[in-house]
């Protein structure tokens, strides 16, 4: 039993550490790297509320579904060019692909498409790195994953698919706690 296909889910293109060391663990595994940017529909829908506001350090600015959609390609741009870099210079074969929904549904969906699905936390420092497989691994597998949740300063869960889709809704709660997205 190997693991053939490890999905990422990237939040940016700024997580580039945590995506090299990714792209080594696909490599040595000889596992297909496929990268995935989520555009989460409820920061669409809370951009099309009439009273949305962006705030910065000095100023507050109307935020609009138009502007969001646009911010949300850049950051997919810069994610794809991440994840083009981690993946140069090594044998695997790697894919980036660009979904509209939510968290919860699309990392569900990529459970079931792939072996291991990574969850890099980008920008935010309170938002650890997470790996998470509907499998259970033999010792060396499973001692290989460690390993690397440990580079990610991350830790790995197993989520089986008999635990169901709250199972796996109370999990990324535990683990972006107070982060607003999930």
């Amino acid at each position: 039993m190997s693991i053939r296909r490890i999905t990422v889910v990237q939040e940016s293109g700024e997580a580039t550490r945590a995506l090299h060391a990714v792209a080594e663990a696909a490599a040595a595994l000889e596992a297909e790297l496929a990268g995935l940017f989520v555009e989460d529909v409820e920061l669409l829908h809370f951009a099309g509320l009439p009273f949305a506001r962006e705030i910065g350090v000095f100023s507050a600015q109307a935020l609009d579904v138009r502007t969001m959609e646009r911010r949300l390609r850049y950051q997919a741009e810069e994610a794809r060019r991440a994840l083009a870099a981690a993946a140069e210079g090594k044998p695997l074969r790697w894919s980036f692909r660009i979904e509209r929904g939510s968290l919860h549904a699309q990392v569900r969906s990529a459970l079931a498409d792939a072996d291991l699905v990574v969850l890099l936390g980008g920008r935010s420092p309170r938002r650890p790195a997470a790996l998470l497989s509907a499998a259970e691994w033999p010792p060396n597998v499973e001692s290989a994953l460690e390993r690397l949740a440990r580079s990610l300063a991350g830790e790995v869960y197993h989520v089986l698919p008999a635990a169901g889709d709250e199972a796996l809704a109370k999990l990324l709660r535990e683990l972006w706690r107070g982060v607003g997205v999930v």
